[in-house]
C-alpha cells in the first residue's frame, strides 16, 4: 500500500466559515460538547450537522435529522 500523503485536518473555525457560506445557522443545540448547526433548506439527514471531533474516517462534519441532533 502506497504511502498517502498527509493533509492538514481543517479546524473548527474554518469548517464553520464554509458552511456559514452554505446557509447553515448555529443553533441552540450542543452534541457531544459541539455546537450544532441547522439548514432548513438541505434534506431531511443532512439538515442538522456538527464538528466531526475524530474526524477517523476523513470527515470535518457528521449530519443528521432533528432526533439525531438532539441526541435521539
Amino acid at each position: 500500500m502506497a504511502d498517502r500523503p498527509s493533509r492538514s485536518r481543517t479546524t473548527e473555525d474554518e469548517a464553520v466559515k464554509l458552511i456559514d457560506a452554505q446557509g447553515y445557522k448555529k443553533t441552540k443545540i450542543r452534541l457531544r460538547g459541539r455546537s450544532v448547526y441547522h439548514n432548513p433548506k438541505q434534506p431531511e439527514n443532512m439538515q442538522y450537522i456538527t464538528y466531526d471531533n475524530d474526524g477517523h474516517k476523513g470527515g470535518v462534519w457528521k449530519a443528521g435529522n432533528k432526533k439525531w441532533a438532539e441526541g435521539g
